[in-house]
């Protein structure tokens, strides 16, 4: 009786070993998405783990917020914003200080020819503001001539695409109402891709009407 049960403990072991074994089925990117706030939001998943959330306006299929988030050691990172903003409430419970409100803020809100970015609370004259490219880097560098302020950034949509570098001649930038505005204009392999994903964007909304709350199921 105990071989007999032995045995068949080993050939279950066996099975789910066998099981557990199988490769997965999931096609990577996966994307899901949603609508909600008036907004058809995407929820993408690679292979490698990292999650990528894109939000659009339902009307205008402008892009309003892009951000990811990476497999870190320890499990799941924070999120990374690379377009749009959200607004972070301060909570007198849970936070221990609140943020400045004169100190400058970056954000990134493109137009539909331009990558562009803002920084907000930018109170000295135009003239101490300096915006130039890293050519080794592949980086845009905001600096100041006081040295109050210093950043620089690279352009993800830019460095995923290896054949296209920054140059000079797209590059520029002005001072308005405290906020310098700098803009670079997007070349024609990022346009088409963009075009490609309105398309895209157009014909999931022509299978279905979107309404608030409204899921579709999983695109692969």
């Amino acid at each position: 009786m105990l071989s007999e049960l032995l045995s068949k403990k080993t050939g279950d072991d066996q099975n789910t070993t066998s099981s557990s074994s199988e490769p997965s089925t999931t096609k990577y990117p996966y994307t899901t998405s949603v609508v909600a706030d008036g907004r058809r939001k995407f929820h993408t998943t690679y292979e490698n783990g990292v999650e990528m959330v894109e939000e659009f306006d339902l009307q205008t299929n402008q892009l309003l917020l892009r951000k990811r988030r990476t497999v870190s050691i320890l499990g799941e990172g924070t999120w990374t914003i690379e377009i749009g903003g959200e607004v972070k409430s301060f909570n007198p419970i849970h936070d221990l200080i609140a943020p400045s409100t004169v100190n400058p803020i970056f954000m990134r809100k493109d137009t539909s020819t331009l990558f562009q970015w803002r920084v907000r609370n930018c109170f000295y004259e135009p003239n101490v503001y300096k915006v130039n490219i890293d050519h080794e880097k592949q980086e845009i560098v905001i600096s100041t001539t006081n040295k109050k302020y210093y950043k620089r950034f690279s352009i993800p949509d830019m460095k995923e695409s290896p054949k296209t570098k920054l140059n000079d001649e797209s590059l520029s930038f002005k001072l308005e109402n405290n906020t310098l505005i700098i803009s670079y204009v997007k070349p024609d392999l990022i346009l088409k891709k963009e075009r490609a994903k309105e398309m895209e964007l157009a014909s999931m909304k022509s299978e279905r009407p979107p309404r608030d709350g409204d899921v579709q199921c999983p695109q692969q």
